[in-house]
Protein backbone atom coordinates (compact mmCIF):
# COMPACT_ATOMS: atom_id res chain seq x y z
CA UNK A 1 0.00 0.00 0.00
CA UNK A 2 1.49 3.26 -1.07
CA UNK A 3 1.45 6.21 1.23
CA UNK A 4 0.84 9.52 -0.38
CA UNK A 5 2.92 12.38 0.96
CA UNK A 6 1.01 15.45 1.61
CA UNK A 7 2.46 18.71 0.46
CA UNK A 8 3.06 21.23 3.07
CA UNK A 9 0.62 23.96 2.77
CA UNK A 10 1.95 27.46 1.94
CA UNK A 11 2.10 29.74 4.97
CA UNK A 12 -0.84 31.91 5.10
CA UNK A 13 -0.18 35.58 4.36
CA UNK A 14 -1.50 37.61 7.18
CA UNK A 15 -3.12 40.82 6.25
CA UNK A 16 -1.48 44.08 7.42
CA UNK A 17 -2.64 45.07 10.81
CA UNK A 18 -3.10 48.73 9.85
CA UNK A 19 -3.52 50.44 6.55
CA UNK A 20 -0.55 52.26 4.91
CA UNK A 21 -1.59 55.81 4.24
CA UNK A 22 1.89 57.02 3.15
CA UNK A 23 2.18 58.86 -0.10
CA UNK A 24 5.74 58.32 -1.39
CA UNK A 25 5.48 61.32 -3.65
CA UNK A 26 4.88 63.64 -0.69
CA UNK A 27 7.59 62.20 1.60
CA UNK A 28 10.87 64.21 1.87
CA UNK A 29 13.93 63.04 0.05
CA UNK A 30 16.20 61.66 2.77
CA UNK A 31 19.24 62.02 0.52
CA UNK A 32 18.69 65.77 0.21
CA UNK A 33 18.27 66.04 3.99
CA UNK A 34 21.51 64.15 4.61
CA UNK A 35 23.38 66.31 2.06
CA UNK A 36 22.08 69.53 3.64
CA UNK A 37 23.13 68.31 7.09
CA UNK A 38 26.66 67.51 5.97
CA UNK A 39 26.94 70.84 4.16
CA UNK A 40 25.91 72.65 7.35
CA UNK A 41 28.49 70.70 9.35
CA UNK A 42 31.22 71.53 6.83
CA UNK A 43 30.28 75.23 6.78
CA UNK A 44 30.22 75.35 10.58
CA UNK A 45 33.64 73.68 10.71
CA UNK A 46 35.06 76.17 8.22
CA UNK A 47 33.56 79.07 10.17
CA UNK A 48 35.10 77.81 13.42
CA UNK A 49 38.46 77.32 11.68
CA UNK A 50 38.31 80.86 10.25
CA UNK A 51 37.41 82.23 13.69
CA UNK A 52 40.33 80.39 15.29
CA UNK A 53 42.69 81.61 12.57
CA UNK A 54 41.49 85.20 13.03
CA UNK A 55 41.94 84.93 16.79
CA UNK A 56 45.44 83.53 16.31
CA UNK A 57 46.35 86.35 13.91
CA UNK A 58 45.02 88.95 16.36
CA UNK A 59 47.01 87.37 19.18
CA UNK A 60 50.15 87.36 17.02
CA UNK A 61 49.58 91.00 16.00
CA UNK A 62 49.07 92.02 19.64
CA UNK A 63 52.27 90.21 20.61
CA UNK A 64 54.17 91.96 17.81
CA UNK A 65 52.76 95.33 18.92
CA UNK A 66 53.92 94.68 22.48
CA UNK A 67 57.38 93.77 21.21
CA UNK A 68 57.49 96.93 19.07
CA UNK A 69 56.42 99.11 22.01
CA UNK A 70 59.07 97.53 24.23
CA UNK A 71 61.70 98.07 21.53
CA UNK A 72 60.61 101.71 21.12
CA UNK A 73 60.89 102.24 24.88
CA UNK A 74 64.40 100.79 24.86
CA UNK A 75 65.32 102.98 21.88
CA UNK A 76 63.98 106.07 23.66
CA UNK A 77 65.90 105.24 26.83
CA UNK A 78 69.04 104.63 24.79
CA UNK A 79 68.48 107.85 22.83
CA UNK A 80 68.20 109.90 26.02
CA UNK A 81 71.31 108.25 27.43
CA UNK A 82 73.19 108.87 24.18
CA UNK A 83 72.04 112.50 24.22
CA UNK A 84 73.50 112.90 27.71
CA UNK A 85 76.76 111.32 26.59
CA UNK A 86 76.89 113.57 23.52
CA UNK A 87 76.24 116.65 25.66
CA UNK A 88 79.04 115.63 28.02
CA UNK A 89 81.30 114.99 25.04
CA UNK A 90 80.54 118.45 23.61
CA UNK A 91 81.28 120.05 26.97
CA UNK A 92 84.51 118.09 27.19
CA UNK A 93 85.53 119.09 23.66
CA UNK A 94 84.78 122.75 24.36
CA UNK A 95 86.74 122.62 27.62
CA UNK A 96 89.63 120.85 25.86
CA UNK A 97 89.57 123.45 23.09
CA UNK A 98 89.69 126.30 25.58
CA UNK A 99 92.47 124.57 27.49
CA UNK A 100 94.45 124.08 24.29
CA UNK A 101 93.93 127.70 23.29
CA UNK A 102 95.01 128.86 26.73
CA UNK A 103 98.08 126.65 26.56
CA UNK A 104 99.00 127.95 23.11
CA UNK A 105 98.33 131.47 24.29
CA UNK A 106 100.71 131.04 27.21
CA UNK A 107 103.36 129.37 24.99
CA UNK A 108 103.30 132.10 22.36
CA UNK A 109 105.73 134.98 22.26
CA UNK A 110 102.84 137.18 23.28
CA UNK A 111 102.93 138.10 26.94
CA UNK A 112 99.47 136.85 27.81
CA UNK A 113 99.28 138.27 31.30
CA UNK A 114 100.22 141.75 30.12
CA UNK A 115 97.64 141.70 27.31
CA UNK A 116 94.87 140.42 29.59
CA UNK A 117 95.67 143.05 32.20
CA UNK A 118 95.67 145.74 29.52
CA UNK A 119 92.31 144.56 28.16
CA UNK A 120 90.70 144.47 31.60
CA UNK A 121 92.15 147.88 32.46
CA UNK A 122 90.84 149.52 29.29
CA UNK A 123 87.39 147.86 29.32
CA UNK A 124 84.54 150.34 30.02
CA UNK A 125 82.09 149.52 32.82
CA UNK A 126 79.24 149.15 30.29
CA UNK A 127 81.07 146.37 28.45
CA UNK A 128 82.18 142.84 29.28
CA UNK A 129 83.95 140.02 27.48
CA UNK A 130 82.37 136.57 27.10
CA UNK A 131 85.11 134.96 24.98
CA UNK A 132 88.74 135.79 24.22
CA UNK A 133 90.26 133.63 21.45
CA UNK A 134 93.88 133.59 20.31
CA UNK A 135 94.98 131.41 17.36
CA UNK A 136 98.69 132.07 17.63
CA UNK A 137 98.57 135.13 15.39
CA UNK A 138 95.37 137.12 15.87
CA UNK A 139 92.95 137.62 18.72
CA UNK A 140 89.14 137.80 18.77
CA UNK A 141 87.20 139.52 21.55
CA UNK A 142 83.50 138.70 21.97
CA UNK A 143 81.27 140.35 24.52
CA UNK A 144 78.26 142.52 25.34
CA UNK A 145 77.75 146.25 25.53
CA UNK A 146 74.94 147.55 27.70
CA UNK A 147 72.96 150.73 27.36
CA UNK A 148 71.16 152.42 24.51
CA UNK A 149 71.66 150.72 21.17
CA UNK A 150 71.68 154.12 19.44
CA UNK A 151 74.95 155.03 21.13
CA UNK A 152 76.51 151.54 21.13
CA UNK A 153 78.26 152.01 17.79
CA UNK A 154 79.89 155.29 18.79
CA UNK A 155 80.97 153.89 22.16
CA UNK A 156 82.51 150.86 20.46
CA UNK A 157 84.35 153.10 18.00
CA UNK A 158 85.78 154.99 20.96
CA UNK A 159 86.85 151.71 22.58
CA UNK A 160 88.57 150.59 19.36
CA UNK A 161 90.63 153.79 19.47
CA UNK A 162 91.51 153.01 23.10
CA UNK A 163 92.79 149.55 22.07
CA UNK A 164 94.79 150.95 19.16
CA UNK A 165 96.46 153.52 21.41
CA UNK A 166 97.08 151.12 24.30
CA UNK A 167 100.86 150.67 24.79
CA UNK A 168 100.52 146.90 25.19
CA UNK A 169 97.55 145.91 23.01
CA UNK A 170 98.23 148.42 20.25
CA UNK A 171 101.87 147.37 20.07
CA UNK A 172 101.02 143.67 19.67
CA UNK A 173 97.90 144.19 17.51
CA UNK A 174 98.01 147.40 15.53
CA UNK A 175 95.03 146.36 13.39
CA UNK A 176 91.80 146.58 15.43
CA UNK A 177 88.43 146.06 13.71
CA UNK A 178 84.81 145.68 14.76
CA UNK A 179 83.62 142.59 12.85
CA UNK A 180 80.14 142.09 14.33
CA UNK A 181 77.49 144.04 16.22
CA UNK A 182 74.16 142.32 16.86
CA UNK A 183 71.21 142.83 19.16
CA UNK A 184 71.29 140.56 22.22
CA UNK A 185 67.77 139.13 22.77
CA UNK A 186 68.60 137.75 26.22
CA UNK A 187 69.95 141.00 27.67
CA UNK A 188 69.60 144.74 27.39
CA UNK A 189 72.23 145.68 24.86
CA UNK A 190 74.21 144.39 21.91
CA UNK A 191 76.70 141.63 21.20
CA UNK A 192 79.99 142.64 19.61
CA UNK A 193 83.04 140.97 18.12
CA UNK A 194 86.40 142.72 17.78
CA UNK A 195 89.25 141.28 15.76
CA UNK A 196 92.87 142.12 16.62
CA UNK A 197 95.68 141.26 14.21
CA UNK A 198 99.39 142.08 14.21
CA UNK A 199 99.50 143.37 10.62
CA UNK A 200 97.82 146.55 9.53
CA UNK A 201 95.07 145.71 7.06
CA UNK A 202 95.19 142.01 8.02
CA UNK A 203 92.48 139.95 9.60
Amino acid sequence: MKLQLKRKSEPAVLPRWHPDFRNPELLPDLKVVRTSFFLNVICATLAVAALLMTAFREYTAASIRRDIEAAERRIEETRQENARYLALNREFMEAAKKLTESHEFMKSSLKASEVLIALSRSLPITMDFTTITYNGESMTLQGNIRGLSETASSRLDAYLDVLRNDPVVGKQFPNVKLTSLLRNPSAQGLQFEIHLSPEAGGK
